[in-house]
């Protein structure tokens, strides 16, 4: 997931002035880090 998060924001700021692009990176950092958190509760690990 980190280096995804990575990735992710390394295209945001090559093209963070396109704001549909910015826009839906963000949306979609987001949803990583819901899926992180929802994977670290069922393990037990948060």
């Amino acid at each position: 997931m980190k280096a995804t998060k990575a990735k992710l924001n390394e295209i945001l700021e090559q093209n963070g002035h396109y704001e549909k692009v910015k826009e839906k990176v963000d949306e979609f950092i987001t949803t990583i880090d819901n899926v992180e958190a929802g994977a670290k509760g069922a393990s037990g690990g948060g």
